[in-house]
């Protein structure tokens, strides 16, 4: 490795040649060293780092990354994903070349784009993406290794809190009116399937002499479009027992034929989310959002003795360990009840 003294300056530098991810041939200089070791020290550190791997800029990457998931997950996934991509990860790196982003630099960015009043989980879901995207880099473009330290502090995921009991439920439900909202907010919160899948639904879906509900797909009403998806894994696309009384209230429901398209509940996500609003403040109960239903429906299953594996299988969990991830403040209430009733038992 040889360096080279600037005897007007009196400083070392670096000049060599090295080969770039691409195979290509170049050269590389670097003054300003105020020893020989130093300039010599640092020709070896790039050759490890650096040669061999890509220099393109990040907003390039960004724009193969996209373009490859486009081909791979749904519509409104893919939305999703430039959304967050564009507003939270492209403008702070931009045209910065991959191969000199370091650990350093992700925390630079999250201390400049995550503000305090971001919900941790919010925050996972973007770094996650920020991951994902150098993953990417290093299965296309031979990046050496991810920046993404698994460590960085994103806050602290509070538990799951805003659930309803079933007392609470039936106040919010005096506050509706018309069958069509009734039915879907009581499926929602007695059978905890997911609003896209509620919304998914026909009456094919439906079978009455097992009162049981096939859940294969989600709806969602993107760019002024319906957009039905299969579900995300096996695990969610699964079958759901309804209780008698739900069975009997969608029977009736069906008699009534308010709707001749193809799904049972022809609107939104945003119908049902303006009722929940305005129905809990009508009601005098807290303000949830719609996923909370599902929340507040494993918190009864939970409450009721059911474990983690039922739990998992009716809310289509891929496994129960993300049931015991999500729901473990609820269980673990059950475990001081179980050590009370050992104690009873002494």
């Amino acid at each position: 490795m040889p360096s080279y003294k600037n005897a007007e300056r009196n400083t070392w530098y670096c000049a060599f040649y090295f080969t770039d991810w691409q195979g290509k041939r170049k050269k590389k200089k670097k003054e300003g060293f105020k020893t020989k070791r130093e300039a010599q020290e640092w020709e070896r550190k790039f050759l490890e780092q650096y040669a061999g791997t890509p220099d393109i800029s990040f907003d390039v990457l960004v724009k193969t990354y996209l373009a490859r998931q486009k081909e791979l997950i749904s519509e409104a996934s893919y939305y999703n994903t430039v959304f967050l991509t564009n507003k939270y990860i492209l403008p702070y790196f931009n045209n910065t070349p991959i191969n000199k982003i370091n650990k350093q630099s992700i925390t630079g960015w999250k201390n400049h784009v995550m503000s305090d009043d971001m919900k941790p989980s919010y925050k996972k879901s973007i770094y996650i993406r920020l991951k994902q995207i150098f993953n990417f880099a290093i299965d296309y473009y031979n990046l050496p290794y991810n920046p993404c330290p698994n460590n960085l502090s994103l806050g602290q995921i509070v538990p799951l809190q805003n659930y309803w009991t079933i007392d609470e439920f039936r106040q919010f439900a005096t506050t509706l009116n018309k069958p069509h909202h009734i039915m879907a907010f009581y499926l929602l919160f007695w059978t905890g399937i997911r609003c896209g899948e509620l919304l998914a639904l026909t009456w094919n879906d439906v079978d009455f002499s097992d009162n049981s509900l096939s859940i294969s797909k989600s709806y969602k009403r993107l760019h002024k479009k319906d957009i039905l998806t299969s579900g995300k894994t096996a695990a969610s696309r699964r079958i759901v027992i309804m209780p008698q009384f739900i069975a009997d209230m969608l029977k009736d429901f069906q008699r009534m034929n308010l709707y001749s398209g193809n799904r049972i509940f022809d609107f939104s996500s945003a119908t049902l989310n303006n009722k929940l609003i305005r129905g809990a403040e009508i009601a005098g109960v807290k303000r949830i959002r719609i996923h909370d239903l599902r929340h507040s429906h494993a918190s009864m299953l939970i409450n009721a003795g059911f474990q983690p594996i039922d739990v998992a299988d009716r809310l289509g969990h891929s496994n129960a360990n993300i049931t015991l991830k999500v729901y473990s403040h609820f269980y673990d209430t059950k475990r001081y009840e179980l050590a009370n009733k050992l104690n009873d038992m002494h």
